[in-house]
């Protein structure tokens, strides 16, 4: 388990600590006013984030949506490798590591 889900408040900001690997984790979003909210994942730093200049991700979510995504380490990691953002509207996010097996 990466974070525990939060709830942050209309334009908060969020980081998720990925620990600059982004295959391994699945990210849940869920709004929860019954309005409609919007994610925003910021572009990453270049380095590390070779595909930065894509630029941010926005994802709308209609009302009590639930969503499971994951994101491209290659345009979306910080330097200190996490994972930010913001949201607009209210929203749970939570990201969830899987178990690799080799």
């Amino acid at each position: 388990r990466v974070r525990a889900g939060f709830p942050p408040n209309a334009w908060q900001t969020f980081s998720l600590a990925v620990k600059n690997r982004t295959d391994d984790t699945i990210i849940v979003l869920e709004e929860t006013s019954g309005s409609t909210a919007t994610f925003t994942f910021d572009a990453g730093d270049e380095p590390p984030s070779m595909r930065a200049a894509l630029g941010a991700l926005d994802v709308a979510m209609a009302a009590n949506d639930l969503r499971i995504i994951t994101l491209e380490g290659g345009r979306f990691i910080q330097s200190d490798g996490l994972i930010t953002g913001s949201i607009v509207g209210g929203g749970k996010i939570m990201a969830v590591r899987t178990t690799r097996k080799t």
